[in-house]
């Protein structure tokens, strides 16, 4: 960890060499720090991760950062975005561990797990809302379920069509998701929109590689970003793909 009290660097903190920080999130008057322990798999996109660990301090500058949590992948395999990650809602802090979802108390530094019914690739809490997203990215036996009552009780929705990029339930009446468009030589992204009376997820638009080579989000999960090939940004604003960011 560093921080810059002036126009300098310095570290606060320094955590294991074999381990990578995922994120970094503040609960009120609390540091949470996520690190897993990974090195590359045998296949591209693939990295294999041993282990996830949370650090928690409460000092302004991090340097009491002490071990707080452990998970144990096994050595699982996951997309080089990993999925797993932590976020901070009305106080409490979600981590997604993939094999397990937990809420935890910063106050109390108590932990609760949560039961939507299925491993977890990809979690996000939307704001305003506070709704919970729990996907399970897995072909034709993907799962979705969401929560309204911060993990409590779970319902399942209709998942979209795969390969699912990534997915966000933002209210009870929205939802939208990207997936990848294999053809026989090159794969585009497709932004769909749920349709709450038909349950279905309709096309609303689809990118070649050349405007969207990979996707990108905010912390809360609300905007969607692409990167082209040439560098720039674009962001999806609901019809249509506009510039953010334009590469020299």
């Amino acid at each position: 960890m560093r921080r810059s009290p002036d126009a300098g660097w310095e570290v606060t903190k320094a955590l294991p060499n074999d381990e990578m920080v995922i994120d970094i999130d503040r609960a009120g008057a609390r540091w949470l720090v996520l690190a897993a322990r990974i090195k590359p798999a045998p296949f591209p996109g693939l990295v294999d991760v041993d282990g996830l660990k949370v650090y928690s301090g409460v000092r302004d500058d991090a340097s009491d950062l002490a071990l707080l949590k452990t998970v144990d992948l096994q050595h699982r395999t996951l997309p080089q975005g990993l999925g797993t990650r932590g976020q901070v809602w009305a106080g409490a802090y979600y981590l997604n561990a993939v094999t397990a979802l937990e809420r935890l108390d910063p106050a109390t530094l108590q932990w609760q797990p949560l039961q939507p019914g299925h491993p977890v690739s990809h979690f996000r809490v939307a704001e305003p809302s506070g709704l919970l997203t729990a996907f399970l990215a897995q072909g034709m036996f993907s799962k979705l379920s969401v929560s309204a009552d911060a993990g409590k009780t779970w319902r399942r929705m209709e998942t979209p069509p795969y390969t699912v990029d990534d997915v966000q339930v933002l209210d009870p009446q929205t939802a939208q998701a990207t997936r990848w468009s294999a053809g026989a030589f090159t794969a585009n992204i497709e932004f769909l929109r749920y349709d709450l009376a038909g349950q279905t997820w309709p096309r609303i638009l689809e990118a070649a590689p050349e405007a969207c080579r990979r996707t990108f989000k905010t912390q809360d999960g609300a905007a969607v970003f692409c990167l082209s090939r040439g560098g720039s940004i674009l962001r999806f604003d609901g019809k249509g793909l506009v510039v953010e960011f334009a590469a020299d």
